[in-house]
């Protein structure tokens, strides 16, 4: 499955009654990153737009170092800009 996560919403039944929506961040920095991949578990994870704008919190090398850390960089591919990626189809 390729899912691109901007802008979602992680529904929950608490919410409205004791909390607001649990929203992604549009940009997020290397916690949040490495806290999605804990939370579903992707079989990979392709950081995008993280050179794009001037607001974030912190830089694709901090996230990189984090998921390193904790022994995942084996799903995380980062890729140069133009760089492309082939995805293997599974049946």
């Amino acid at each position: 499955m390729l899912t691109h996560l901007g802008g979602t919403t992680i529904p929950s039944p608490l919410v409205g009654r004791l909390m607001e929506p649990l929203a992604l961040m549009v940009t997020m920095d290397a916690e949040q990153g490495l806290q999605l991949i804990q939370l579903i578990q992707p079989d990979m994870t392709i950081p995008i737009h993280y050179d794009d704008y001037d607001v974030f919190a912190s830089p694709l090398e901090d996230f990189r170092r984090i998921v390193e850390a904790v022994g995942f960089s084996d799903r995380v591919v980062i890729l140069d800009r133009g760089e492309q990626y082939r995805f293997l189809v599974r049946e």
